[in-house]
Formats: structure tokens, sequence, C-alpha cells
């Protein structure tokens, strides 16, 4: 029932939340009163990244602003997910007709399913990752407002809503979302049972090793006499067989349709080269420093609020701040662990440190109230509006427009491999030979003709025959992988690529982009 008389309005005054429940039509039942703030910040959080999920194509722009780090992930796993859409083949993930296993398919059978169902629009592709952002933020809300109430609750959510770099990625077809996503819902059954391992199995087929974190992150409550959540090593090891049970099967199948391939490009690449070895990295700057203008930068308010939280609920003795707490502390020992230097991997910090805030002094929380709803605004509304910002891909566009009737050669990754996604009958990629990964990095495409030489390319048919023996060894059948990637030595190579190809269509991708219509 409504209340009445002063002690209403100071409450309204005081905080709006009760209003805006009240005027909307929502139900007034005891389960909405449990439920009702997490829905209302899943409905708002969905509107606004919403606005955004058409505001760029694929692949184009930065992942994080300011990095100076393309989002050619996202138009590789579109990709991947078109291609399962396509084919029905939802087990083995393909880029250009090669096995693509370097993270395991979560995302890639959602953004399938979703294009499958809504068709091939950027905004399809990415609609999976704006509902798991929007889910996380909704479980975030829920979970700080168990622990400090409404205040609490909204101002964990504009931690994540303030925060740009994070939006951002929660509006792109990435892992990071679902992974995000995944290591929230382990958090929130942290006491374990069957929404524990879910959570830990959609984390781990949507990063791989990373999503064994809330792994870690229980082992600590669990076993430690610190945190009040004290399991026995039977029941952990029943809630560890459930995660099997769940993200196992895709690891075994791939074991058994692709061994080489799985072993070769998931273990000894991904999770052995870039994640302990000395991974090449997009900046030299040192870990710390590299991880921290990205925090400090729009989190410097909440992390200052989280501290004083965990240092007030500590002295107190509240056990309630070990889970987030510990989560954070795994989480920097993760990041700063994995060779490879990349700033999306702090977003899955951020919802820990924003559940920390909910321990924090109110007027910590009122602050960033005022500072969130601000930042979060701006932040929609930059995605708000389609812009052009890789020219490459406008050029792109307009030829498709013109009509894509003939193979195309991109010089570069300026497209950021949009070029992939568009109609035409046959797309192959040019670098320079010095361009390819390091030797362990990546795996060898030149001794399978996935990559090949302008002279083994303008001789293709001469060499088919023994690429072909090549990537029958490797499980590959056909010819669709072979010479998608074309390495010259110098100018006159490239040179010599432009005019003897002369049926296809050139992307001269650099500073000044161009695309050269076929001559033949």
């Amino acid at each position: 029932m409504l209340r009445s008389g002063s002690r209403v309005w100071a409450d309204h005054l005081r905080f709006p939340l009760p209003w805006i429940e009240w005027t909307l039509p929502l139900p007034r039942s005891a389960a909405w009163k449990a439920f009702g703030l997490p829905g209302l910040v899943f409905l708002c959080s969905f509107a606004l990244l919403w606005m955004g999920l058409s505001g760029l194509r694929l692949g184009e722009g930065e992942l994080v602003r300011g990095e100076g780090v393309n989002a050619q992930d996202e138009a590789v796993y579109s990709y991947a997910a078109r291609g399962m859409a396509r084919s029905g083949d939802w087990l083995t993930p393909r880029f250009l007709g090669r096995p693509f296993l370097y993270k395991p398919p979560a995302v890639y059978w959602l953004s399938g399913l979703s294009v499958a169902v809504w068709g091939e629009h950027a905004w399809a592709y990415r609609l999976p990752a704006a509902v798991a952002s929007s889910a996380t933020m909704a479980l975030v809300a829920a979970m700080a407002m168990r622990a400090g109430g409404k205040l609490a609750g909204v101002s964990a959510w504009l931690v994540l809503l303030g925060c740009p770099w994070w939006m951002d990625l929660a509006r792109r077809n990435l892992t990071d979302p679902l992974y995000c996503l995944g290591i929230t819902v382990a958090m929130a059954g942290v006491r374990g049972g069957w929404w524990f391992a879910a959570g830990v199995a959609m984390a781990i087929l949507a990063k791989g090793v990373g999503g064994a974190v809330p792994l870690a992150v229980a082992a600590l409550v669990w076993f430690t006499p610190w945190a009040g959540m004290r399991r026995s090593l039977r029941a952990a090891l029943v809630d560890w067989g459930r995660v099997a049970l769940l993200a196992g099967p895709w690891f075994v199948a791939q074991m058994w349709l692709h061994p080489r391939w799985f072993f070769e490009e998931f273990i000894r690449v991904e999770v052995l080269a870039w994640g302990l070895g000395a991974a090449p990295q997009v900046s030299a700057e040192p870990a710390w420093w590299f991880y921290g203008k990205h925090l400090m930068g729009w989190q410097g308010v909440p992390i200052l609020a989280a501290v004083i939280g965990s240092g007030v609920a500590l002295a107190r003795r509240e056990r309630g701040v070990l889970p987030p707490l510990a989560w954070a502390g795994v989480m920097v020992l993760a990041i700063g662990g994995y060779s490879f230097r990349h700033a999306t991997y702090l977003m899955p910090l951020v919802p820990a440190v924003a559940l920390l805030t909910a321990y924090a002094p109110r007027w910590c929380r009122w602050l960033w109230v005022v500072a969130g709803v601000a930042l979060s605004v701006s932040s929609a509304l930059a995605w708000r509006e389609p812009r052009v910002v890789q020219p490459q891909i406008a050029l792109l566009e307009e030829r498709v427009r013109e009509g894509a009737g003939r193979p195309l050669l991109v010089h570069g990754t300026g497209d950021h491999f949009h070029a992939a996604l568009l109609p035409f009958p046959r797309v192959r990629y040019v670098f320079p030979s010095a361009a390819m990964p390091p030797k362990g990095f990546a795996l060898d495409f030149r001794s399978m003709g996935i990559a090949v030489s302008v002279d083994e390319f303008l001789e293709l048919p001469r060499h088919l025959a023994r690429f072909e023996s090549t990537q029958r060894a490797w499980g590959l059948r056909g010819h669709e992988a072979t010479a998608c990637v074309i390495l010259y030595e110098n100018e006159a190579e490239l040179r010599r690529l432009r005019e003897e190809a002369a049926e296809y269509d050139f992307l001269e991708s650099g500073a000044a982009p161009e695309l050269i219509p076929a001559r033949r």
C-alpha cells in the first residue's frame, strides 16, 4: 500500500526509486519487491545498450577508446557465427575455411542463433552481448542491494554504466560480455550448486582457461575459515564435476574431431604461448601502468569507494565482503599473470569493484550516483549515431552496392576483416611477410598453403596438390582455406601481384585507402 505523510515525501526526496517503481505498470507482488530493482536495471541497461548496437559496423573502430587496438576480433567472431548459422555445423567454428579453435564456441553459438532468427544485421550479431551485459548489471545490482540496500544497488549499477570502455565492450560481439556474465553468475552462486557450475561453464566456454577464475575464488571462500562458507572436499568435487559435465563435451568433441588442430592451436598457441610465453605486446608499457591507467582513468572514484568500503566492512567483521574481495584479488592476479596484455581483460574486474562499493559509506555512494548518471548518458549517446571510422569499410560497402561480382584482395587489415563478412565471391588478404606472428604464436600456415608467397599464388594450380596433401594431414578437406593469405617480401612483389592478379578488385587499405577495380 502507498504510505502517506511527510515520511513518504522525505523518502521520495532522499531517493526517487520508490516513486519510479510505483508509477511504472509493474506487478505489486512480493516477487516484484524482491526482484524489482534488478528487473528495472536490466530493462534500463538493455535500452541504453540497444541505442548503440548498430552505431558501428562489425569490427569497426577500437576495442577500447584510445588504446589503439582495432576491433577486428568482432568481425572474425561474427564470421565464425555466421558460418555456423549457414552450414549447421555448430561444433567447429571456422574462419576463411579453416577451423578456428583459439576460443571455445559459446559466443559463436549465441550470435549464430541470433542471426539465424533475426537475419545478418550488425545489431543481431551484438544482441547476445547486450543481453549478457544487461544481465550482468542486473545481477551486480541485486547482490549490491542485498549487501547495502537500494542505494548500494543503484550506485553499483552506475559504476558499470558510467565506465565508457566497459560499455563499449558490453555492446560488441566479443567473448568478454559472456565471460563477464559467467563469472558474475558463478559469484552470485558462490556457495555452490548448479548455478555456480553453470556460471563457471559459461565463462570457460566463452574464454577458455580464463573461465576457471571462479574456481580459484571458490577455493578461497570454501577452504578458509574466515569466509564462513566452509564446504567439504566431497561437496566441492561434486560442483567441479558439474562444471566438467556442462563445459567438457565441446572440448572432448574437438579432441576427437580435430585432435592435431585442437592441440596445436588451442593448447600450444593460445594457452601456452600467449598465456605463458614472451608474447608480442600491443604496448611497451609495463603491465602495472598499462592496466592502471585504464582502471584509474574512469574508475578512480569507485576504486576509492571500494577500498574504503572493504576496509570498513573488514573492520566490522562483515563476512559478506570477502567473496567480492576474493573475486577482485584473483582477477588482478590472473590478469597480471597472463603474458599478453589487453585492456579487455579488465572487464570482469569492474563488477567486483562495483560490488565492493556497496560497503562504502553512504556519501561515497551518492557521490558516484551523481557522477555515474552523467557518464552513463554520455557513453550511451556516443554510440547512438552511425559514423564512419574506417574509410576502408565504407569503400567496400560502396563496392558491394555497385555489385560485388569480383573476388577481392585486401592489402593489410585496415578493414578489420570486415571484408570477409561482405558478399564478395572470394576474399584474400595480402601482408608483408615480416608482419606474420613470431614462431610459436600461430600455426605454421605457410607449410599448409593457407599462407602463400606471391609466386605460389600466381601459379596456384601447380601447387594445389602439395597443399592439399599437407592440409589433409591436418584434417582439412577442399581448397577453401588455400591461399587465404598472400605474403610479399618487398614493394616490387606487391606491384607484381597487383598487375598480374588483374581479375581481382584490390583494396589498398593504408593511410590513403583506395579500391582499385579489376581490369579483366
